[in-house]
């Protein structure tokens, strides 16, 4: 029996048999799959990604192990006080860094942040830019890198 065969019957089922529940009936959007392994390229294209994996999941634990540093620090140094217009507690907490610091290595809204800190301790600005550098640059290039090695 054929694969494409076989996950096309299992979606199909699936989605047959729990008709009574709307959300499976999306599941046939999966279908869609079948391109992968009928064009070449596709094909191709997922197996370098498959390929890169080990090494992407290396950067993971790199960036991970930065960010929780980081947010011990920043726990340490800048917690308990309330920042900005609004008094959040940015740092008081290392959920609450942890939080924080994901939301600046995506560039939302760090500015807001780091001035607000920076309002209370001014020498702040070395630790947020180290911090963007490694994390937003550094890491984010090792990603890219990796991928288009493959």
């Amino acid at each position: 029996m054929d694969v494409l065969f076989s996950f096309d019957l299992a979606v199909f089922v699936m989605s047959w048999s729990l008709s009574s529940l709307q959300i499976f009936r999306a599941f046939r959007v999966f279908r869609a799959f079948r391109l992968v392994a009928r064009l070449d390229v596709l094909k191709e294209l997922v197996s370098a990604i498959v390929a890169v994996l080990p090494r992407i999941g290396s950067i993971m634990l790199l960036f991970t192990l930065v960010l929780y540093i980081y947010s011990v620090l920043c726990t340490i140094l800048f917690g308990g006080r309330l920042y900005g217009d609004d008094n959040i507690d940015y740092f008081g907490r290392l959920d609450y860094s942890l939080f924080t610091l994901f939301q600046m290595i995506t560039l939302e809204a760090w500015a807001d942040v780091s001035r607000s800190v920076m309002g209370y301790y001014p020498w702040a600005v070395f630790i947020f830019l180290s911090f963007l550098m490694i994390s937003s640059f550094i890491l984010y290039s090792l990603v890219v890198a990796v991928v288009c090695d493959a």
